[in-house]
């Protein structure tokens, strides 16, 4: 009876897995979202130049969509009052963080004594920072979106998805390799590819637990 007790958790653990993958596939179907992905992998993950420089609303926008859907298959339904108090219990705002925007949409907080003068202009700029999934919590800097309920971090898409699952002809824009210049534009540098970025797979699951724990989910 234990055997196939086990055996049927683990089949519905695969259902759902198949059925959220099959869900964020959809997401990707739409034009302007595939050219969002497509971005950031022909960008690469180098930090300071590659994905993470060319960060937008726009991709902000898309990871929610894709953290919805990883919410809502763990039967978590975001709600104000559960938000507010995950902000509370694991990042301490009120003594931590400082709140250096906010706008009818989202809240974002900065880490006290990092806080940047600059975080208004980045934002109306649509340059938003972002941070590895090896970042500490203490460093980072960390989103609220008001509409959705949802806490989450500025991160790049493979860092969240196997983007070669959702499409594996993205594998074709990283076949070259090739240079960009630098974020002070003083000279060139290699463009660092996703698919040559040792433990990728790792932090992918690192930074969904991470968010998982963000927002409550046990």
């Amino acid at each position: 009876m234990r055997k196939i007790i086990l055996l049927m958790i683990i089949l519905l653990s695969a259902l759902s897995c198949a059925k959220e993958d099959e869900e964020i596939k959809k997401i990707f179907k739409i034009p302007e979202n595939k050219k969002i992905l497509e971005k950031q992998i022909h960008s690469g993950s180098r930090g300071e130049d590659g994905s993470f420089k060319r960060y937008t609303k726009k991709d902000l926008e898309l990871l929610l969509q894709i953290e919805k859907i990883i919410l809502k298959n763990r039967k978590y339904k975001p709600s104000k009052e559960k938000m507010e108090k995950n902000l509370q219990m694991f990042f301490k705002i009120q003594t931590h963080y400082e709140k250096c925007y906010s706008s009818d949409d989202y809240d974002m907080y900065e880490s006290i004594g990092n806080v940047e003068n600059n975080c208004k202009e980045r934002v109306d700029n649509k340059r938003l920072k972002v941070y590895s999934p090896r970042e500490t919590h203490e460093s980072i800097r960390i989103f609220v979106s008001k509409k959705e309920n949802i806490i989450t971090q500025f991160v790049s898409l493979p860092y969240v998805i196997d983007y070669l699952e959702i499409d594996p002809e993205l594998s074709k824009l990283e076949e070259w390799e090739r240079k960009i210049p630098s974020d002070n534009g003083m000279e060139m540098v290699d463009v660092e590819r996703w698919k040559d970025k040792e433990n990728l797979k790792e932090d992918r699951e690192e930074y969904i637990k991470s968010f998982l724990e963000m927002n409550g989910v046990e």
